[in-house]
């Protein structure tokens, strides 16, 4: 695993950094989770609170960062990773839900959601951030090193987008609210 070396400054609203090998990276300012809050609460002017946010993160780095910012707006967090400890400490600080889950297992992510589903009995917002890579030539990635990649990256997004639209399906009546923000 590569560490960031370097990161310059606002590029077309990403901050862009630099790995130790040279490979571009592009990480999404933090502000603009910010901003996006900031405009739905004005854009739909309701109190946030009743709107549960499901965050499928990391409770580090980028991940930690949205679940705070999230949090500084008022609104009830469940977020996920895979890291116990990390979790634990981050849901502490931050009067957050926690769920220890391996994203890439989908009865287990499943789990997750429907279990946040009985408690709050729906979901506004989700934000899929969860995420790996392999900084490799394509020449030296391996099958199995993509399909971990995906199952990582693009197969969570999809699952919790299809278990909150079936969610959604079977209620009585239609919330018009509703997010799903992909970040990977």
């Amino acid at each position: 695993e590569s560490a960031v070396e370097f990161i310059s400054g606002e590029e077309n609203g990403e901050f862009q950094g630099f790995l130790a090998d040279g490979t571009r990276l592009f990480i999404l300012l933090f502000q603009q989770v910010e901003i996006l809050i900031s405009t739905y609460q004005n854009k739909f002017s309701i109190a946030f609170t009743e709107h549960p946010v499901s965050l499928l993160v990391t409770a580090e780095g980028i991940g930690k960062a949205i679940v705070q910012a999230f949090c500084n707006a008022g609104y009830r967090v469940a977020f996920c990773d895979k890291n116990e400890t990390s979790g634990q400490q981050l849901a502490k600080e931050t009067g957050t839900v926690f769920y220890q889950v391996d994203v890439s297992d989908q009865e287990s992510l499943e789990r997750c959601m429907q279990r946040i589903f009985l408690v709050w009995g729906d979901i506004d917002i989700i934000v899929n951030n969860a995420g790996i890579s392999k900084f490799s030539p394509i020449t030296e990635t391996s099958i199995d090193d993509f399909d971990n990649i995906l199952s990582v990256n693009l197969r969570p997004a999809f699952i919790t987008s299809r278990l909150l639209a079936i969610h959604r399906k079977s209620q009585p009546s239609r919330n018009p609210f509703g997010r799903i923000i992909n970040i990977c």
